[in-house]
């Protein structure tokens, strides 16, 4: 017991003291160490996260979310407390916000808000698959470096720390989904009100939460209505059903502003979120032939998910990013082959498959928006520099500063 307490403690030691001189080789070094069953895995996770909610704290987007999002939060930084907490009430992302305004008040720069999302983003995905790897029962220690890898290849780094807010949402969300399944209820039900006060977007998956008591029968039935519905906008019909009963103005105020005025820049059938929609259900039905039972949890997950796109697909804006932030899907997906597929050829054939898909997907959604270019929705990380981002010390990271209005 000493031993292992000294160890971990030389362990956030060696990492803190490199962090501070090469945070890119510390992330590396802690990738590395994850073969090592002996450490800490969160902590080697934190080391990981941080690394990336650094690259966050460097993004300049002139014409992208985040910068909106920086405005809004230094126009609100210099409220007291008290026209803070009135600014509150009226707002509709609590957590978020709250966050934001206190960060900002304390560090002065509001910069370390994307530093601290991005973290938080990635580190609750990490600590995610810690659970699933108790909900899938493994023992096999080595193979969170694989997992690790497969978070990357997954979640699509540029837009996540663009459109944080959803982003954080749905890596909390995909945390309580992951207590749903080890059937811990409270903590469950606390992580889903909490994504809530970040974005309002979990609550289109909240009928993942009731999967253990959906029929089969039902879910494909549904499934099946799902794609004849697909080019009927639900959400505007949502929104005229909720403003006419008169009942949840506060629910209809969000779905009406996710009806499709104002969300233009992606579309649903533009040829990256077909192709991408495409890949996705192949892969869920790879998944129902080679490796579930039609009783299977995950595989009861994934359906769903395609239900509530399809469902989405005529309004842009909920489809596209319903479908980018889609990692919870692909990531139990993996899983599930890599733990429950007994033939081990054609585990590896699947397993390279997906991860090729995947990685080409990132490549090819990334390619275009890395950029400075003001007139495009573009966005860049440390300058958009693999030299900068490898070599820099900690300070350069934290000095980095990204214009602001």
């Amino acid at each position: 017991m000493a031993g292992t307490f000294r160890s971990k403690k030389y362990s956030i030691a060696l990492l803190s003291l490199i962090f501070i001189i090469n945070p890119f080789f510390a992330c590396i070094s802690s990738i590395a160490m994850l073969k090592n069953s002996n450490l800490n895995v969160k902590l080697l996770y934190f080391f990981i996260a941080i690394f990336i909610g650094l690259l966050a704290f460097t993004q300049y987007s002139p014409n992208g979310d985040i910068s909106r999002t920086y405005h809004i939060i230094n126009s609100i930084s210099d409220f007291s407390i008290a026209n803070f907490f009135i600014y509150l009430v009226t707002d509709r992302y609590i957590i978020y916000t709250a966050v934001n305004f206190l960060i900002t008040k304390i560090v002065g720069n509001v910069q370390y808000t994307s530093l601290f999302w991005g973290f938080l983003m990635y580190y609750i995905c990490f600590l995610t698959i810690l659970n699933l790897e108790k909900y899938f029962e493994n023992k096999n220690e080595k193979k969170r470096f694989v997992l690790l890898s497969v978070v990357f290849c997954f979640v699509i780094f540029v837009e996540t720390m663009e459109v944080m807010k959803q982003a954080v949402a749905t890596s909390i969300m995909f945390y309580s989904f992951s207590y749903y399944l080890l059937d811990k209820r409270l903590k469950c039900i606390v992580a889903f009100i909490l994504s809530l006060g970040v974005h309002f977007s979990p609550l289109f998956m909240l009928p993942l939460f009731f999967i253990k008591k959906m029929n089969s029968a039902f879910i494909y039935i549904m499934l099946l209505l799902s794609f004849l519905l697909r080019n009927i906008n639900l959400m505007e019909i949502s929104t005229q059903v909720l403003n006419w009963v008169g009942l949840f103005p506060s629910v209809a105020s969000v779905a009406d502003s996710y009806t499709e005025q104002n969300f233009n820049n992606f579309f649903s059938n533009a040829p990256y979120f077909q192709f991408t929609f495409g890949f996705l259900c192949s892969i869920v039905l790879l998944n129902r032939i080679l490796v579930s039972r039609s009783s299977d949890i995950i595989d009861k997950t994934c359906l769903i998910f395609i239900i509530v796109l399809n469902l989405n697909y005529s309004n842009n804006h909920n489809f596209t990013r319903l479908l980018l932030f889609s990692f919870p899907i692909y990531i139990m997906i993996y899983m599930n082959i890599l733990y429950r597929l007994k033939n081990s050829i054609t585990k590896k054939v699947l397993i390279l498959f997906i991860l090729s898909i995947t990685f080409f997907l990132q490549f090819w959604f990334s390619f275009g928006r890395l950029g400075t270019d003001p007139l495009k929705y573009q966005t860049s990380f440390m300058n958009n520099s693999i030299v900068e981002i490898v070599i820099s010390p900690l300070y350069s990271y934290l000095n980095y500063k990204v214009p602001v209005d």
